[in-house]
């Protein structure tokens, strides 16, 4: 049995024993909560719809364990990605990688040694 209509049968149960403002506003937000649950099952046919009609929705969805949720977010957020330069800085952008940045006190002039590249916070 759905819980959600299960409430207000156990609300008439319990009549006398919780306020009646407390029973509006549990009904009030189990009434809410099924509104929510409706537009996530619209949402989930419109993006299901949206993404068997995509070329670029299908190729992200080969990646392993990305669905229709996930690539049809990433083709909104980011669409073809021809901005980013390569694969490392598209993963940088997403938090996915650290981002490289020299240090604001280091001098151009590299060590004998080798530069050491600090990472910013994702």
């Amino acid at each position: 049995m759905d819980a959600l209509l299960a409430v207000p049968r156990v609300l008439s149960a319990c009549e006398g024993e919780i306020t009646s403002i407390c029973q509006a506003m549990v009904l009030e937000l189990t009434e809410q909560i099924q509104t929510l649950e409706d537009r996530i099952k619209h949402t989930e046919v419109w993006s299901k719809s949206f993404m068997k009609r995509s070329a670029l929705c299908k190729k992200i969805a080969l990646v392993g364990g990305v669905g229709p949720i996930t690539a049809t977010a990433m083709v909104a957020a980011v669409g073809e990605a021809k901005e980013f330069r390569n694969g490392r800085h598209l993963s940088a952008w997403l938090g996915l990688v650290p981002r490289l940045r020299r240090a604001a006190n280091h001098s151009s002039k590299a060590s004998a040694r080798g530069a050491t590249p600090t990472f910013a916070p994702c």
